[in-house]
């Protein structure tokens, strides 16, 4: 009982976040038919990392919370892709492009290789579901999240030095021609994403009053960053314009 009124206390608590997240699914749409600002449309991903990380609750074990997150994300992808491929199969492709769309379901990448373009490349999530690789980029990310979670939020330099650790491991597996599955390559630094949400949680960063001057200021420190790092497209670990060292930025 206490846990349905925590539940709803937080339902309530954090509608803003809700608001926060339906605003980037737009975004998504929106960058999707190319017709918006690349102010927006190139950054709106860490959004959900973001807010993934200051809704985080710890659970009772890391397999309930794994588990948990199986069922949120595993089970809607991989039904939702049954059926696309289903559809697919029975309106136009033939059995070599089922295969390869069958392979990208299970790989879960937009496509393979990382610089390569046109039909030098290969195309894996070619059945309207281009989109979905965010669902196993996120459960992957909370496998990593949920195990280092409670022992960064203890200290903020434990936060520090593992976020180091992982932006360099990020940087180097930037170098590999092929795009991991299931976005391996970028889960870390996606939870540093999630522990920035997780300690913003800690100080109440949305509770608090922010004044005029202090929005002014972020906002122009972020048009800024946008300006000097350049484009950003997490899914094909596109980070700026600097490649590996615009992953800090």
């Amino acid at each position: 009982m206490e846990g349905t009124k925590a539940n709803a206390m937080d339902k309530t608590k954090y509608k803003y976040l809700d608001a926060a997240r339906g605003l980037a699914l737009l975004l998504v749409m929106i960058s999707h038919a190319h017709g918006l600002s690349s102010f927006l449309i190139f950054y709106y991903i860490q959004i959900f990392f973001i807010i993934s990380g200051y809704i985080y609750r710890p659970e009772a074990s890391y397999g309930a919370a794994i588990q948990k997150k199986a069922k949120r994300l595993l089970i809607p992808y991989f039904g939702y892709s049954a059926f696309l491929w289903c559809f697919y199969a029975v309106i136009r492709r033939d059995g070599a492009a089922m295969k390869q769309s069958l392979f990208g379901v299970f790989y879960s990448r937009f496509c393979l290789y990382k610089a390569a373009e046109g039909a030098e490349n290969v195309y894996l999530l070619d059945i309207a579901n281009g989109a979905m690789w965010y669902l196993t980029a996120f459960f992957v990310t909370s496998l990593l999240f949920y195990l280092i979670a409670d022992k960064c939020l203890s200290d903020i330099k434990i936060t520090v030095a593992v976020s180091a650790v992982l932006l360099a491991v990020t940087m180097l597996l930037n170098g590999l021609p092929v795009l991991l599955p299931w976005s391996i390559d970028i889960a870390g630094m996606a939870a540093v994403l999630m522990l920035v949400g997780a300690w913003m949680k800690k100080g109440n960063f949305f509770e608090k009053k922010t004044s005029l001057w202090l929005v002014a200021a972020n906002l122009f420190l972020y048009v800024g960053l946008v300006v000097f790092n350049g484009r950003l497209n997490m899914s094909i670990r596109e980070y700026g314009r600097f490649d590996s060292l615009s992953v800090p930025f």
